[in-house]
């Protein structure tokens, strides 16, 4: 590995230009993986088999991170795992009830189901528009 990043924990984003950016990851040293995570973010380049730092760090190390990329091409990094629990590796699927303009929904009482945080929501419509 180029940077000592392990990228099999590293967050993908495959990008407009069919580069591979990849976020966070674990990192090695002499050979043995420390579990702590690493700022990095490359962008690996399969037309040239060349990977490349894009010269900026995340503000902290992560690895296992969501990516997602908007219709304008920028990316914002969601979740991340932790030694404890994924907060962003399951679906929970939630009853929401319409009234009016109003959706509310139900959420579950239980720590495991719902871990405290900030999460993102979708909403589908019938056809599984958003």
């Amino acid at each position: 590995m180029t940077y000592g990043t392990d990228l099999f924990c590293a967050g993908r984003l495959m990008l407009s230009d069919r580069t591979l950016l990849l976020t966070g990851g674990d990192v090695y040293v002499q050979s043995n993986t420390t579990n702590l995570g690493n700022p990095d973010s490359n962008v690996f380049n399969p037309a040239t088999n060349q990977l490349t730092s894009t010269g900026t760090q995340m503000n902290l190390p992560r690895w296992y991170g969501t990516l997602t990329k908007t219709h304008d091409d920028r990316v914002f990094k969601t979740g991340s795992i932790t030694h404890s629990f994924g907060l962003d590796q399951a679906l929970l699927v939630l009853p929401f009830i319409r009234s009016g303009n109003t959706i509310s929904a139900t959420v579950p009482d239980s720590g495991g189901d719902l871990t405290p945080g900030f999460y993102m929501v979708f909403v589908l419509d019938t056809a599984g528009v958003p």
